[in-house]
Formats: structure tokens, C-alpha cells, sequence
């Protein structure tokens, strides 16, 4: 057919106003005044079977809405009444009625709770003990925080305000953070986002910035203030019947056994337009064009729609891309039959850039289609970008080894608005929903036709600058972990394994090089399409790793870098007299993460060592979570030793030691097992495509 013919649909589609009336209606599915449609909730369920009804009636095959387990949190609504009680100077305090947003993930209040508030800063524990070091001070008190969202997430600060007793917490946006940065965007603004805390923790929730500097100034002027609070969170949990439905649907191909995956997540948190709620409107108006055009693909075009990719999981840190985690789970033979994932991710706004982002593998062939992308069928600017990042729903497929691009159109002010009222309607572009449905055909036909064009030299060269120098690697941040090949030398990796790994890596380097050599004489198309999914399957599934700080990198890497980081510490314990700076210095480095985000060990510094160790337990990976598949280093526990070095006046720095080179050992045969395995799969990656003839 030609491509004018679904551009020409899109268009139509677009001017009767089809995604628009798709948003509107989901829109219009909240839980609470202030939206949410969270998985498992009857908002949620509205939005599945609307989906599927739509889809049945666009004239798309074998729709199901199938049944996922989830945490489900109904998140009906919260609110902070100061009824005019006297302050300390005797003056009345106004009476006012905030409302607050809520984070899924913790329950309610059960009714409403009255209770001394007290402002506590960003709730670190320096925080608590410049006001009281009274053990039970806080206890029954409702505690006011300010939210550092840039450098530490919520559950943290409500595990302290546990640990201490209180009875519930109340967010807001802390003043230093700047106006315009993440989670900042205007003084009004509430947030909805996931908790990743523990499931016994306090009830929490936020009031916007300008009714938190209202509240702060109230209580700096009457410390004894009591405020009502109340939030109202009806949870059914997965084991008591808690359930979501992931929306599946086709477009049959003329090969069932190829499929391409168009994927988009049902929930949003508030009144989310962009994310994911115009994302869905775009797929469902590519499906409806591709039908009413005429289409025919080679491939059967599959459709996913995820529910609880913002939430699906208690007590783990890893709670979001449930959906597609579930579904990974059902459909393990989706593995060896789908191409590529097309995940749909915040879109359309207004005056945005719609990037293509994805894995080495697809990205030689997205950007010559990206190259043609211009004129008014398409969006007014197109970029892409070599990057898997963890905060949505490709890295589950990814790891489970199907190639995935991250299809996003956001403005650039979007992480200020991000999980917030102002991701609102009014920002979205109806034109553009049909551009980026037109460059979607384009790439959705490139890979449907003739041999894929893989770019599989991409992922050995990137391995390679990860392996052999950082420095070279495709990311534009700057990396923080201590990596190189010239490292493994210093924490002690055994010379034959290097030399296995650098053996293996020059086998699949060559087999890469001689298979695009051969590939334009392949006299089997559909065989070796075939036997090029197995092939991704097996690197995809074996290489992609999560750090501490859910960065995406190789399974080898965090191992690494903790070992490097706990024999820098015990070369300075080995000295006469240990520098006290020298020691905490390496040791911060311990669990750092890929770009130098704080690392878990600073947490000491902020919060207490009981609320460390409750948090600490989230981040093991759970099964059923995205985290279950990252392949997680073990992490160092040297929480008490740290301590002892950093508080104590004469440090036992033998006992230390020897605790340090227990967990050294421990690690260098982690990373020694980490290396041999990275070795074994690129000989087997070298045989896969050695046998595509």
C-alpha cells in the first residue's frame, strides 16, 4: 500500500477530533476529585474495558483483557483542616482547608487523625535531634517535610518519621529546591507519585508548596498547633483479590510467528494527559489508521496496554512496570517471536521534541528513518538517542530480551510537571498525536520488511567502551563508578579470566563482522529472522543489568566498582594510622551508583541505622518486580562499621578491617563468577549468529 494512505487516515482520525475524544474519556475515569486511575482500581478497570471495546469496534483481533495479580490503591482523596485553635502568643490561628495529593503505596488514616503537627525539615535524623533528642518526643505527632525529591524519595523519610513514632506525614516542596526542577514547576502544584516504601509505614501525603510555606509559618508562629488530617485509600491487596487487567490486542500478519509490539500503560497518577493518557490515544489511533488504511503487514502488529506501570507492588523499591512484568511472565513465547517493542511514553504536547530512544540494537535503522522524517507529515522536531533507561515499562521487555524504542514528545520544562496537575490536557497537541503516529507507520514498516536491520556491531562496540574505558561509552553523563579493564588488575580478578573475557569479546566481535558481511546473501529470509530473535533473546536477557540506583548496565559492572571501592578502604586500614576521612571517603564509594547518584551508604549520614535497615530490605530484589530481572549486585553491609568509623573517637580499625576483607572476598568471587558467565555469553552470542545462514 502507500504510505500516503496512512498518513492521509491519520490525518482524518486526528481532524475528528478520535484521540481526543479517547483522552477525554479516560480523563474522565478518577478515583479522588483530583484524578487517579491507578492498576486494579475501579478507575483503572473503567479505562481497561473502554480500551478493549474500542479496539474490539476499530476491528482489531483476539481482544482480551487479561487478569494480573496487583496491589491495588484507590486513592480517593485527602485533606488538612486547621480549625482556628490559639497559638503560642495567645492569637488565633485562620482557619483553612488544604487539600493534598497522595503517594501509592501507603494506606490511609482509617478516619481522620488530630495531632500536634511539627515541621521537621527534610526529616533526616539531624533534623529530628535538633528539635528533640527526647526519645518519644515525636510520638502521636503528625510530621511536616519537606520533599527532596532530586535527592531522596519518600519512603526514606516516612521510614524515619516511623521509626520515631509519628502518626502520619505531610509533604511539601522543599524552598531550596529551584522552581522549574524535578517535582517544582509552580507554587500550586500537586504530586502523585509511587511510594516505594515500606507497606506498615505512617500514612503520607502533599500539600503544594505554597500551602506548605503557609502551614510551616503557622507552626513556626504556634508550635503547639493540632491539624486534622485524613486520607482516605481503600487498598486490596493481590492476595486478597487485588486485580488488573493488561489490555492485548492484533492486527494479524501474514506470519503469525513475527510479531511487532506496540505497548502504552493504561494508569496515570492525578489527571495525567501526557503520561500515559495521550500515549494511549496515539496507539489506539495508529491501530484504528492501519485498519481503515488498508494495511497488510508481514508481521502481526500486537497491541499492549499496561496496567500498573506506576504501581503494582508493596514493600519493594522496584514497584512500578507491573503490567509489564505480569505479562512477560504469561507470555514467555513472546520472547521468541517479537521484533521490536514500540513503547509509547508521555505524548503529544505542544511545541515538543519526539525522541526515539532504545537500544543499541535498533537504533542504526530508527535513524535513518529518523532521517526522513521531515515535511508536514511528521512531527517539527525528531531526535534520538542510544539509551535503555529503568523508569518505564521497555526496560521489563528489554530484559527479557526483546529490543525496545522509548517513543516520547514532551517540552522540555516536562520534568517540572512530571506526576503533577500540570501534566494537564491543555498542553496536548491533537496534530502531532497524527505526526508521531506517521513516523511510527515508517519505522513499524522498516522492521517489517525483508531482513531485520539489526545493528548488532552497536551493542559489541558499546559493550567494549563500557569494558575497556568508560570514558568512550554512548552516555553523555559523566560515570562516577570506578570501571576500566585496567581495574580488575588491582582488586585481585584472576589474569586468565580477563584474557577469557577479552577472547570472547574478539569471537563476537568477528562472528558480528562476518555476519553483516553475509547477511545481504542470506537465502532463508524468514529462517533467519527467526534465528536473529533468538539471538537478541539470548544477549538482550544476559547483558541488561540494573545498578543500585536503577541505571541500566552491564550484570558485572556494580560488582566491580563496590569491590574497587572496599580495597581502596582496606588499603587505607592497612596503614599505621588510618586517616578517619580517608576510610569514610572509600567508603561512600561502596554502592554508588552509575552516575554518582548518592550512594546507599550516605544514608547513614541522614537517617537513623533501624530506618536504614528497614529500607535496606526493599531494594533485595522481589519476584514479580522489574527489579526480580536486573541482576543485582549483592549489596556490602557495612552500615555499623561506617558508623563506628565515622562517630567513634578511637575506631577498632583491626575488627573493621576484618570485616571489610570478608566482604571483599565476597565479592571478588561474585565478580569473578559475573566475568566467567559475560564470557560464556558472548561465545554462545558469537555461535548464534555463526549459525544464521
Amino acid at each position: 500500500m502507500d504510505k500516503n494512505d496512512f498518513y492521509e487516515t491519520s490525518r482524518m482520525l486526528c481532524c475528528q477530533g478520535y484521540g481526543r475524544s479517547i483522552v477525554e474519556t479516560l480523563l474522565s475515569y478518577t478515583s479522588s476529585p483530583i484524578g487517579f486511575r491507578l492498576g486494579g482500581t475501579e478507575a483503572e478497570h473503567k479505562t481497561s474495558k473502554f480500551i478493549a471495546d474500542e479496539l474490539k469496534e476499530a476491528g482489531l483481533k483476539n481482544v482480551k483483557l487479561e487478569e494480573i495479580p496487583v496491589d491495588a490503591f484507590e486513592l480517593k482523596g485527602a485533606r488538612i483542616r486547621i480549625d482556628g485553635s490559639p497559638g503560642s502568643d495567645g492569637k488565633r490561628i485562620p482557619k483553612r482547608l488544604l487539600t493534598a495529593s497522595q503517594f501509592a503505596g501507603f494506606q490511609g488514616t482509617a478516619g481522620e487523625i488530630r495531632a500536634q503537627a511539627v515541621y521537621v525539615g527534610r526529616g533526616f535524623k539531624d533534623d529530628y535531634e535538633a528539635i528533640s533528642k527526647e526519645p518519644d518526643f515525636f510520638k502521636d505527632k503528625i510530621v511536616v517535610l519537606d520533599g527532596s525529591f532530586d535527592t531522596v524519595w519518600v519512603g526514606w523519610q516516612s521510614a524515619e518519621a516511623t521509626v520515631r513514632g509519628a502518626v502520619a506525614a505531610i509533604y511539601t516542596t522543599c524552598p531550596e529546591n529551584k522552581e522549574g526542577t524535578y517535582l517544582t514547576y509552580a507554587p500550586d502544584m500537586l504530586i502523585g507519585a509511587d511510594g516505594e516504601n515500606n507497606f506498615e509505614d505512617i500514612p503520607a501525603v502533599f500539600i503544594s508548596r505554597q500551602d506548605g510555606a503557609w502551614l510551616k509559618d503557622q507552626l513556626k508562629d504556634s508550635p503547639e498547633t493540632s491539624i486534622t488530617l485524613e486520607s482516605k485509600v481503600q487498598v486490596t491487596l493481590a492476595k486478597e483479590g487485588g486485580i488488573g487487567y493488561n489490555v492485548i490486542a492484533e492486527i494479524p500478519g501474514k506470519r503469525s510467528d513475527k510479531v511487532i509490539l506496540l505497548a502504552a500503560h493504561q494508569d496515570a497518577h492525578l489527571k495525567s494527559a501526557a503520561d500515559d493518557t495521550g500515549a494511549v490515544a496515539t496507539v489506539m489511533t495508529i491501530a484504528k489508521a492501519m485498519i481503515m488504511s488498508g494495511y497488510e503487514p508481514e508481521a502481526t502488529i500486537r497491541l499492549l496496554f499496561t496496567s500498573s506501570e506506576e504501581y503494582g507492588k508493596i514493600n519493594t523499591v522496584y514497584d512500578w512496570q507491573h503490567g509489564a512484568v505480569e505479562a512477560m511472565i504469561a507470555h514467555p513465547e513472546w520472547r521468541d517471536e517479537t521484533v521490536i517493542v514500540l513503547n509509547y511514553e508521555v505524548m503529544p504536547e505542544k511545541g515538543a521534541v519526539t525522541m526515539f530512544r532504545g537500544v543499541p540494537e535498533v537504533m542504526t535503522l530508527v535513524e535513518k528513518c529518523a532521517e526522513g522524517m521531515k515535511g508536514e507529515h511528521y512531527p517539527a522536531v525528531v531526535r534520538t538517542l542510544e539509551m535503555l533507561i529503568s523508569i518505564a515499562d521497555e526496560w521489563t521487555f528489554c530484559a527479557h530480551g526483546i529490543p525496545c524504542l522509548s517513543v516520547t514528545s514532551m517540552r522540555e520544562d516536562y520534568l517540572g510537571r512530571y506526576h503533577t496537575n500540570y501534566d494537564c490536557v491543555e498542553n496536548l497537541d491533537y496534530k502531532a498525536m497524527g505526526q508521531i503516529a506517521n513516523a511510527s507507520f515508517d519505522l513499524i514498516t522498516a522492521f517489517d520488511e525483508g531482513l531485520i536491520d539489526f545493528s548488532l556491531e552497536r551493542r559489541v562496540a558499546d559493550f567494549d567502551a563500557w569494558y575497556s574505558d568508560p570514558a568512550t561509552s554512548s552516555l553523555e553523563k559523566e560515570v562516577q563508578m570506578g570501571m576500566s579493564k585496567e581495574e580488575f588488575e588491582k582488586i585481585d580478578v584472576e589474569p586468565l579470566l580477563v584474557e577469557k573475557v577479552d577472547q570472547a569479546l574478539t569471537a563476537w566481535t568477528a562472528s558480528v563482522e562476518k555476519f553483516n558481511t553475509a547477511k545481504g546473501d542470506m537465502a532463508n529470509i524468514i529462517e533467519a529472522n527467526h534465528k536473529l530473535i533468538q539471538y537478541n533473546k539470548h544477549v538482550l536477557s544476559s547483558c541488561i543489568a540494573s545498578s543500585v540506583g536503577q541505571n541500566t548496565i552491564y550484570p558485572y559492572m556494580q560488582t566491580q566498582s563496590d569491590a574497587a571501592a572496599l580495597k581502596m578502604a582496606i588499603e587505607e586500614l592497612d596503614k599505621d594510622r588510618p586517616e578517619k576521612e580517608a576510610v569514610l571517603a572509600a567508603l561512600d564509594k561502596v554502592n554508588l551508583d552509575l552516575f554518582g547518584w548518592v550512594p546507599l551508604t550516605k544514608f547513614i549520614n541522614w537517617f537513623s541505622l533501624e530506618t536504614c535497615r528497614r529500607m535496606f530490605e526493599l531494594y533485595k530484589p522481589m519476584e514479580g518486580t522489574w527489579g526480580y530481572y536486573g541482576k543485582l549486585s549483592p549489596m556490602p553491609d557495612i552500615y555499623e562499621e561506617y558508623i563506628e568509623v565515622r562517630d567513634s573517637q578511637s575506631p577498632d580499625y583491626k575488627k573493621i578491617k576484618a570485616a571489610m576483607i570478608e566482604h571483599y572476598q565476597f565479592l571478588t568471587k561474585e565478580l569473578a563468577l559475573r566475568l566467567d558467565k559475560t564470557a560464556e555469553d558472548m561465545k554462545k552470542a558469537a555461535k548464534l549468529l555463526d549459525d544464521i545462514r
